[in-house]
């Protein structure tokens, strides 16, 4: 009995953990951590009566006799022996079975199988990694706690090893742009009791971009904690979930081929992207031959781009719809048909600020309930908030889901939307 009872008490290793816990859910408060021990305490005593009812326990307790050591006042030479001893300890298990267990989940976490070979993946393609392959297969077993996601049961098993394996599990699965929101996103999404927020810590931060200037609110934790909770639109796309912009077409094959060049040793972030845009633009071609459905309206032909907007910015803060919305009900869909080099230079500047209706002669938008793309080969490169998936058939939809979402008081994700226009297209 005393062995299942005292697995009770929050030793030192679930420290980050409770820290964790108290500056997520409850701001922080001093009193969590300290409250987790008397909580503690208290579930020993009351499953000890407990377990004492039953009548695996019941009867006369065996008589346990010890002695007890002489009480005297700890030397300095005591205290600092004890203090190496312990402190030498955790060093070592920090050092060895930690440290491990935080590389095997780093590497799992970045290499994996993708269309092109096993390779070292970017943040935005963390889906395809061999740890999301292993807590994809595991994650029906923990279905009935309400865990949507392989995340929290990869940093729930890696918490077998050490406690404190679960606060770094999760710092490394979770700690990205904005790729990783959309990964979160898909694992909360239509759970009533799971919200979420972002601390602007990526390199794009495309999703708070909506906020205008209540961005550098979200930098504050502190602001967090008590803001309100809201719900937010989502955009379904053959299944999955994407929060800003779903996009099919030269921008998606761009972003898509950015992570392939990337790899190189002599191309950082930015000369990747400069690279992708000229292979694409002078090499590849502009635009592609699909078939667009809007609701019953049906165009076949060839297209630049097709982009489902819920929310404005993505690509580093390319905003092609200004009028959109993240909580309307209401996808705004730009259909760009395909224009030669010269015009499509000329396309790319005011398409990036939201000015798309200065070239009504082959840019469109409309507010279709369900977009689909058909192509004869599987060319049709779509990217959801930096995640790229390639397939024959698109479906494009408003998500019957809705995503809760809490931030700084008086924060608003529509801070940058513009009044909606005229040059809206009714199907």
């Amino acid at each position: 009995m005393t062995v299942m009872t005292t697995t009770f008490i929050p030793c030192g290793a679930k420290q980050p953990f409770i820290a964790m816990i108290a500056g997520a859910i409850f701001g922080g408060s001093p009193y969590i951590a300290t409250g987790a021990y008397f909580i503690g305490m208290a579930a020993i005593i009351i499953s000890g009566i407990i377990i004492k009812k039953t009548k695996m326990f019941a009867g006369d307790p065996t008589p346990f006799v010890m002695e007890l050591p002489a009480y005297r006042m700890p030397t300095l030479d005591s205290l600092l022996r004890s203090m190496w001893e312990r402190g030498w300890s955790f060093i070592k298990k920090a050092g060895t079975i930690i440290l491990l267990s935080t590389i095997f989940v780093w590497f799992t976490t970045y290499f994996g199988f993708t269309p092109d070979g096993f390779r070292m993946l970017s943040e935005d393609e963390i889906g395809m990694s061999l740890l999301a392959s292993i807590g994809s297969v595991v994650a029906v077993i923990f279905k009935p706690l309400g865990w949507g996601n392989w995340q929290a049961v990869v940093a729930s098993i890696t918490g077998l090893v050490a406690k404190e394996n679960i606060v770094g599990t999760l710092g490394i699965l979770y700690g990205g742009g904005d790729g990783t929101v959309n990964e979160v996103a898909n694992g909360i999404i239509g759970y009533d009791n799971a919200a979420m927020s972002v601390i602007p810590v990526g390199t794009g931060n495309d999703f708070l971009k909506n906020f205008g200037d209540d961005l550098d609110k979200f930098r504050d934790a502190e602001n967090l904690w008590d803001g309100p909770q809201f719900p937010m639109d989502a955009i379904d796309v053959n299944g999955r979930v994407a929060l800003t912009i779903a996009c099919s077409g030269i921008d998606a094959r761009v972003a898509a081929d950015v992570h392939k060049y990337s790899e190189s040793p002599l191309l950082d972030g930015k000369s990747s992207y400069i690279y992708s845009l000229a292979v694409n633009f002078l090499f590849k071609g502009i635009g592609s031959h699909w078939t667009v459905s809007l609701d019953d309206t049906v165009m076949e032909g060839d297209w630049s781009l097709v982009a489902v907007c819920n929310g404005r910015y993505y690509g580093g803060g390319f905003m092609p719809v200004a009028e959109a919305r993240m909580d309307d009900g209401v996808l705004n869909t730009l259909v760009v048909r395909e224009v030669n080099r010269r015009t499509f230079l000329k396309f790319v500047g005011p398409y990036s600020k939201g000015n798309y209706h200065k070239f009504p002669d082959y840019a469109q938008c409309y507010t279709p309930q369900v977009v689909h793309i058909h192509s004869d080969k599987p060319d049709i490169v779509t990217c959801l908030d930096g995640e790229s998936v390639v397939n024959r058939d698109v479906t494009i939809k408003l998500s019957d889901k809705k995503l809760n979402f809490f931030g700084p008081a008086g924060c608003s994700c529509n801070r940058t939307a513009r009044p909606k226009g005229p040059e809206l297209n009714n199907l």
